[in-house]
């Protein structure tokens, strides 16, 4: 029961976060642009996602290989794309 919840409360938490990173990224778009927009936020979320690799013990060493490395360049490179589009259809 216990881990149904915890699934249940973490997905309404995942919502609201990419719900809120929509809107303010839309708001965003309208000001100074789509492209500004997403050039701000992919890195700001690289470096969380630096942050949390490091505060769960993730190892570089063994992990990055140089399949994944590829994989996540592409997905990078498609997702900055995303956003581009997904901002300036929020714009």
């Amino acid at each position: 029961m216990l881990n149904i919840m915890l699934s249940v409360v973490l997905g309404f938490i995942g919502a609201i976060v990419v719900g809120a990173t929509d809107f303010f990224g839309g708001l965003g778009a309208k000001h100074v642009g789509s492209l500004r927009v997403t050039w701000l936020s992919m890195p700001v979320g690289a470096i969380g996602f630096a942050g949390y690799f490091f505060a769960t013990g993730g190892d570089w060493g063994r992990q990055a290989t140089p399949d994944a490395l590829l994989l996540g360049a592409l997905s990078g490179l498609l997702l900055s794309v995303a956003m581009v589009f997904l901002f300036a259809s929020l714009a």
